[in-house]
């Protein structure tokens, strides 16, 4: 079965949220079968900066939404954009 690698970018609700706990949170908070293989922190603008995620899954159905829907579940999480999706072997 094929692994989907689905980049997310997650802006948090304000500058004070820490970003390291945040990206704890949401690791904690994934279903059993999802995973964050990379994450970075990425300056946006005037202190504000954004948690970019990899998050590999298996290629099913419904996933991406279960996954999204776990992240933005999370206190602290303002906006979640998708900014890639890619299909591997592996992890």
């Amino acid at each position: 079965m094929a692994i989907v690698i689905v980049t997310y970018k997650v802006f948090p609700t304000e500058v004070e949220v820490d970003l390291d706990d945040l990206c704890t949170r949401i690791r904690d908070g994934l279903p059993e079968e999802a995973s964050i293989s990379r994450s970075s922190v990425e300056p946006i603008a005037f202190g504000l900066k954004a948690l970019v995620l990899d998050v590999a899954m298996p290629e099913e159905e419904g996933i991406t939404d279960r996954i999204e829907g776990s992240i933005r579940s999370r206190d602290g999480v303002g906006e979640l954009q998708v900014i890639s999706q890619r299909r591997t072997l592996r992890v």
